[in-house]
C-alpha cells in the first residue's frame, strides 16, 4: 500500500491535521473524515490515486 504525501497519521502529517481541524470546525461527522482519510491514503474500496503536480511557465519578459 503506497503512502501518500505525509501518510494518514495526523500526528506526523501537519497538512492532514489542519484539514481535520477545518472539518471539525464545520461540524463534519467523524465517519466522513475517516472515510476521506482512507480514500486519500489508498485504503478501502473507495480508494483514489492523487498526484501533486507543479507547473512552471515562461513568457516574454520573464516568469508568469
Amino acid at each position: 500500500m503506497p503512502r501518500r504525501a505525509g501518510g494518514g497519521d495526523p500526528d506526523s502529517n501537519p497538512r492532514l491535521r489542519s484539514a481535520i481541524q477545518a472539518a471539525r470546525a464545520q461540524s463534519m461527522p467523524n465517519d466522513n473524515v475517516e472515510r476521506a482519510i482512507k480514500r486519500g491514503t489508498g485504503e478501502g474500496s473507495e480508494a483514489h490515486h492523487f498526484d501533486e503536480i507543479v507547473y512552471e511557465g515562461y513568457a516574454p519578459g520573464g516568469w508568469l
